[in-house]
């Protein structure tokens, strides 16, 4: 995926952009522009590409974007739910050149170095998450306060991860996003009636275990660990979207084992299967459990 560029246009009488994105679907190509970019996912689940670093994202997910840093979020398909998400961008002179020069500013100055590799923040508390929500129907100062008082909150937040590599840079990663999308895509055709490591190994042109030592090198887990997620992403999808039971989820996700599902998606949405079903309001019939 090579990156294209994105230009942000602001309103005559805002310094910064906050958007209430709501959509089918997440299509946006992979992009970059000058402005840092916060994102909070407020329903949906898919891949999260940033830098050289790719992920699975769900609700809640919540990013910090440095300037020109090539980023996109691809949702599972075409959904019967609305994915939605906020969007705040900001170039670094938006308050004038010098604003996050001043020492009052020297925690969001910290933080927005950080933000060249892109920033996951792992914990989002109840008040950032209402401020995030909110914002986008304030105007003038009320607005204004409100994206400080977050930017704040976040500079001192110990609970986050940086995810593209410190060396990442815009003019070398071509090569390695056409390698490491065949075996997206082959995962993404295959995950729900099997994934076989030859054939995907073969897609690169690797033996197995080179394979799996690039990718882990280059997403920063295991290749299981991937297929796991983009499995119980699917199933988060049909559990908000159909009536589906458990078992029935399991399966057609590419589970064999319920039990073996039920540990996955725990580990990975913190969640069972029925209280995640329950968090969006959707009834589960003909429970079957392990």
């Amino acid at each position: 995926m090579k990156p294209v560029f994105e230009k942000i246009y602001n309103r005559d009488d805002a310094s910064f952009k906050v958007m209430r994105l709501e959509t089918r679907t997440f299509d946006h190509p992979y992009h970059y522009h000058p402005e840092y970019e916060l994102t909070l996912i407020t329903a949906g689940s898919g891949h999260r590409f940033v830098g050289d670093h790719t992920d699975t994202f769900f609700s809640n997910d919540l990013i910090l974007l440095g300037k020109n840093l090539p980023h996109c979020w691809l949702d599972f398909g075409q959904s019967k739910h609305m994915v939605s998400a906020v969007v705040i961008q900001f170039r670094e002179d938006c308050f004038g050149k010098s604003f996050f020069d001043l020492p009052e500013m020297h925690r969001i100055s910290l933080l927005l170095r950080r933000a060249s590799r892109g920033i996951q923040f792992l914990k989002t508390g109840g008040n950032l998450l209402d401020s995030l929500n909110q914002i986008h129907q304030q105007t003038g100062s009320d607005q204004l306060i409100t994206f400080l008082s977050i930017m704040n909150d976040l500079s001192r937040s110990d609970d986050f991860a940086l995810l593209s590599t410190s060396d990442y840079n815009t003019t070398h990663h071509d090569t390695k996003f056409s390698r490491i999308d065949k075996v997206f895509e082959y995962v993404a055709g295959h995950f729900r009636t099997g994934i076989d490591l030859s054939v995907t190994a073969d897609l690169v042109h690797m033996t197995p275990s080179a394979f799996c030592h690039y990718f882990k090198k280059y997403t920063k887990k295991t290749f299981t660990q991937y297929v796991n997620e983009v499995k119980i992403g699917y199933s988060c999808k049909l559990l908000m979207e159909t009536e589906l039971n458990v078992s029935e989820v399991c399966y057609q996700s590419g589970y064999n084992s319920l039990s073996r599902f039920n540990k996955c998606f725990k580990k990975i949405t913190k969640k069972t299967p029925l209280s995640y079903r329950k968090h969006f309001n959707l009834p589960e019939t003909r429970v079957l459990t392990s």
